[in-house]
């Protein structure tokens, strides 16, 4: 009777760790679509930028869930050079404006 108890336990907890973890997922996309106002997995987009170096056109990745405005510095691909990124996200639209300077 013991071992038919504790199975039962084992389900209990196995099914309470599925509905804690279904409901923060849950809510962590909710949290997106109210930040963001799109759906939700979409919190990453691409922008191009010219490095301040050699005038290269780089495609980059921009996280949207960094905030709307950042910086931070990328590596050229094309001179390997650093560029700081300076970077304004729309709050509507989502449009990324991009731009670079060199490093200081």
């Amino acid at each position: 009777m013991v071992a038919k108890e504790q199975q039962s336990l084992k389900i209990s907890i196995a099914f309470y760790f599925v509905r804690v973890c279904a409901n923060a997922t849950e809510h962590k996309e909710k949290s997106r679509i109210g930040v963001f106002g799109k759906e939700p997995g979409k919190m990453e987009t691409t922008a191009t930028f010219y490095c301040a170096f050699c005038g290269e056109s780089i495609l980059t990745f921009v996280d949207l869930s960094a905030g709307m405005t950042q910086s931070y510095v990328e590596d050229c691909q094309v001179c390997c050079r650093p560029n700081v990124l300076y970077l304004t996200v729309d709050e509507d639209t989502l449009d990324v404006d991009i731009q670079s300077d060199v490093e200081s």
